[in-house]
């Protein structure tokens, strides 16, 4: 069975509710004792010590987002989102271990979400080789948990939201691809060529997908560390097996000149067309089949002092189109997310957290829209904005709230509210 294809599946269901409603009040009798009087309970290592187990819950009920703004390609809303995570790292040697991890989302079962062989071959030397499905060597989401690291409910469009570009079909003409926008979360082109069934399009990065090859790390010290990794899939189409006979090269280097700050430097090139895709371009064009790439570069920054820690990332991405019919598409189409994130403890077990962010399109020239040059898929802005709360060591209480701006699909404007609990072990 494919580990990334999924049919649709229906929306969670309402005991997603009642589960909130029984872990809230579960909560409210956690946390009567002060944070620092209550212990931090974790699985013991096993096998004397060389098993580590541990895992997260969260568990998330809000609005119904009939806008599909926080929609992932796995046909499950962030704002209805129930996850059961559980990590084991099995320590082979001094320098080899196994890690695995499965995971259960809303009602599509329980799946192997990542397994690896990772190996530092010589003590003293600070590169470490992995093996198998790997967190993508991009940016500064993909390697934090979504539940505990994240400050707010809502990840950043870059990582998230599905534009009206399919990895699996593509649009015939300009004019196929402009009558598409906003239309990311379920879409088929009125022209297309490839799967002719609805699909959802895909984002700049699939953050709660895992690629899957070989990476290489090196870190100096916590100074600088630098990662380079071969896969099979692409940032925005993450693969368990190859559907394109392509490969991804992605690259990312981190430099920490001060313990309160990091900044990052990413960059990714792989093959993201499916061959279902390629096969139909050949086809109609007579021409040999040729990879069609998603190239990605981007860069952060994370600071903290005192009560704050601030966040602010660009990630910008390139997909090359094929060029079929009038009015023809150009060679490429671009996408751009931009952010700013920061959160505040007002108390130490509180806090109050926001984000902004904009999604932009590049522009392309069909017949609709009076002819005059449009953004391919329509520019997305959010604001959200929340609180935390740390009910015990381990559990989190968080609330937040979003508005959205864009010219096109289902629902231009919404307000959306949600609540979160978290727990890690």
């Amino acid at each position: 069975m494919n580990g990334d294809a999924r049919s649709p599946a229906p929306p969670a269901r309402p005991r997603t509710a009642t589960a909130v409603a029984a872990s809230l009040a579960l909560a409210v009798g956690l946390a009567a004792a002060p944070v620092a009087a209550q212990p931090e309970w974790r699985v013991p290592p096993l096998l004397d010590g060389r098993l580590l187990v541990g895992g997260d819950v969260s568990a998330t009920m809000g609005s119904r987002d009939r806008g599909f703004y926080n929609h992932t390609d796995y046909d499950i809303s962030l704002l209805r989102y129930v996850s059961v995570q559980f990590d084991a790292e099995w320590r082979v040697g001094d320098r080899a271990s196994i890690v695995g991890q499965i995971r259960s989302e809303n009602d599509h079962g329980v799946h192997a979400s990542a397994w690896l062989v990772r190996l530092r071959p010589m003590a003293r030397v600070p590169l470490t080789f992995e093996a198998g499905r790997l967190p993508h060597v991009f940016g500064q989401a993909t390697n934090r948990r979504y539940g505990s690291d994240n400050p707010l409910i809502g990840l950043p469009l870059g990582y998230q939201y599905l534009t009206s570009l399919r990895a699996d079909s593509v649009a015939l003409s300009a004019d196929a691809l402009l009558r598409s926008r906003g239309r990311g979360w379920l879409l088929s082109y009125p022209q297309g060529l490839g799967s002719p069934d609805d699909a959802a399009g895909v984002p700049i990065v699939a953050a709660l997908r895992w690629d899957t090859g070989v990476k290489a790390t090196w870190d100096a010290g916590g100074i600088v560390e630098a990662s380079l990794a071969l896969t099979v899939g692409s940032l925005s189409q993450p693969r368990v097996d190859d559907d394109n006979g392509g490969r991804q090269v992605a690259a990312r280097v981190v430099a920490r000149p001060a313990a309160a700050l990091a900044i990052g430097m990413s960059a990714a090139r792989g093959a993201y067309l499916a061959d279902v895709a390629r096969t139909a371009v050949a086809g109609y064009t007579g021409s040999a089949r040729r990879d069609w790439y998603q190239s990605a570069v981007g860069a952060d920054v994370e600071w903290s002092l005192g009560h704050w820690l601030a966040r602010a990332e660009v990630l910008t991405s390139r997909w090359r189109t094929p060029r079929l019919a009038r009015p023809l598409l150009p060679d490429h189409l671009d996408a751009t997310s931009g952010m700013v994130e920061a959160r505040y403890r007002v108390h130490p077990r509180a806090w109050l957290a926001g984000r902004a962010e904009h999604l932009w399109f590049s522009r392309i020239t069909g017949t609709v829209f009076g002819g005059e040059a449009t953004t391919w898929d329509a520019p997305v802005t959010r604001v959200e904005a929340g609180i935390g709360l740390l009910l015990t060591r381990q559990l989190v209480l968080k609330s937040s709230y979003q508005h959205a701006w864009r010219d096109a699909g289902r629902v231009r404007s919404p307000h959306l509210g949600a609540a979160q609990l978290s727990f890690w072990f």
